[in-house]
Formats: C-alpha cells, structure tokens, sequence
C-alpha cells in the first residue's frame, strides 16, 4: 500500500509502558520509510524517538497509530513474508520448544497459545512436539493464508488477543513470537497473558533488542553527519516495530505484574549491512552483547 494513504494518529505518552516512570531521553527521528544514509533529502513525516531513563525501553513519542490497523496489516502473504513462504522446516522452533521442555516441570497435558500466529510455523512446532495448540492472528489475509496449510478453525482465531476471550489459568505456555514489539500497549498484553497462564507456567518472547550493534554505527554515522535522525523503530514502515526492549524492562515490569525472568538468550539472525555473514561483526555484538535480537521467558508466580 502506498505509504501516503495511510492516516495516523499521534498519542503523546506521558510515562513509559513498560514501568511507568516519566523521565525520557530523546534518541532522535525517525522517518515513515527506510532512511538510507541522507534522511535529510527525503520527503515524509516523522516522529521523535525516545528511551526511558528507568528501564531502557525505546519508543515512538509520540506514538503513531494508523486509523485502520489494517493499513499496517492486511497485505498479500507474499508481499510481507517474501521468502519466508518457503516450507516450513521440520526442525523450526525445536530449540525453543526444548527450552521450554528443560525449564518447565513436564505435564500429561499442555496447552500453548500461539499470539501473532503469521504462517503457523509455531503452532506446528508445538503440535509436532504433542502440545494442545491454539492461535490468534488478527491480520485476515495471514489467518486464511494459515487454515490453507491446515490449521483448524476451531483452535486458531481471527482475532486480536484484545478481541480474544480465553479462561484463567488455561495455558501451560504462551508465546509472542515477532509479535511484542508490533503492540501498542505490550504491558497490558503481558498482563492479560499472565491471566490466561497457569500458575508457573512461561510467556515466551522474542524482541528486538535496545542495544543493536549495527543500529548503534548507524546512529553515529547519522550525528558525525550532524543529523538528529536515529535507525531505530520503524513505526511508519514496515516491519512496523513500535518498540525495542532491554532486559532491564522486563526486570522493572517484572515487580509491576507479579513474574519472574526464568531465562534470557541473545541472537543476531543477519545484520542488515553486509551482503554475507561478517565474522568481525558477530565477535563484536557477542561480546559486547549487543545482538538484534533477545529471547526472554517469564514464569508466572
């Protein structure tokens, strides 16, 4: 969709959603498409984005939120997914689910509930691996695209977790998998999710990070330039993330919403920069932990 035919509304914050607390650093702008190396010379709309001082949570402030969420969602399969159509492999997401197993006392029966489903690869994975699995995908073309690789109707739901009704204490697992960032309000989601948890049971989430190697070039390349733009977020352009997350985050919401942080795991998938794998590159984001991506799973006390 062309981005010119979206229509927003900005929700100004004043207090981080994550803690709570008031106090921001402003970061920089950030455009409503892919910057390149001169943001200045392009043509578009931006917001301010900052980071809280407590927890280290990086947002849009203010928040951009479309008129129809759909203008962000409702594309072609193939358009937002590109090569990630291809067959699912038999072995995705096994390393989570081993976690999962290793970390969580080992029950007759479990439940998962799948929140973003997208192509189903989690909710595969969890039946392949004998968990009773249901899903939520808001985005209609992605859920139609998921019942034709054979998901059923009566465990996976065109709805919103918002719109989503489920027990309390149902589930053994629940996972935001790519998801929790493209929320705007991720607080509230972990509350309700917690809800739906059974006592000791895990909320699983994949993030990205505040602390990205390639971002932190990229924002310094920007300022050596004398340019108050920044690389992260992308809450006007796809992938649309609203947010990125330290481990401090969940530790501030953690005292907030009653939960523990059974486990954290770091991981860079590529970097954006490099047309191949760079070797240097991935020594320095493992040892200054400065990779995209960060896993977290949090047990319900």
């Amino acid at each position: 969709m062309d981005r010119k035919e979206i229509t927003y509304r900005f929700v100004y914050a004043d207090r981080c959603n994550m803690c709570g607390r008031t106090d921001f650093n402003v970061l920089g702008k950030r455009l409503n498409q892919h910057q390149g190396r001169n943001p200045k010379q392009k043509i578009g709309i931006t917001t301010t984005v900052v980071q809280c001082r407590a927890c280290g949570l990086i947002f849009a402030n203010p928040l951009p939120i479309p008129q129809r969420i759909a203008d962000h969602y409702e594309v072609p399969v193939d358009l937002y997914f590109g090569e990630q159509l291809k067959e699912i492999p038999e072995t995705y997401f096994q390393h989570e689910i081993n976690t999962f197993k290793a970390i969580y006392p080992a029950r007759a029966s479990m439940r998962g509930l799948d929140i973003g489903t997208g192509l189903g690869g989690v909710m595969k994975a969890l039946i392949r691996n004998d968990v009773d699995a249901y899903g939520l995908e808001p985005s209609k073309s992605f859920y139609e695209y998921a019942l034709t690789r054979g998901f059923p109707s009566d465990r996976l739901f065109n709805q919103s977790l918002e719109e989503a009704s489920f027990p309390d204490s149902f589930f053994d697992l629940i996972l935001f998998s790519a998801v929790f960032e493209h929320l705007y309000d991720p607080n509230q989601a972990l509350v309700t999710a917690l809800r739906w948890l059974k006592p000791g049971g895990l909320v699983y989430i994949g993030v990205p990070s505040n602390r990205i190697f390639v971002q932190l070039l990229a924002n310094l390349f920007y300022r050596l330039r004398g340019m108050d733009y920044v690389s992260n977020i992308s809450p006007m352009h796809a992938p649309f993330h609203l947010y990125e997350f330290g481990k401090e985050t969940f530790e501030k919401n953690a005292q907030l919403n009653n939960y523990s942080i059974a486990q954290v795991d770091f991981w860079t998938t590529h970097d954006y920069v490099f047309a191949k794998p760079n070797p240097v590159i991935k020594i320095i984001t493992k040892l200054t932990r400065t990779d995209m991506n960060m896993i977290l799973w949090l047990r319900k006390n």
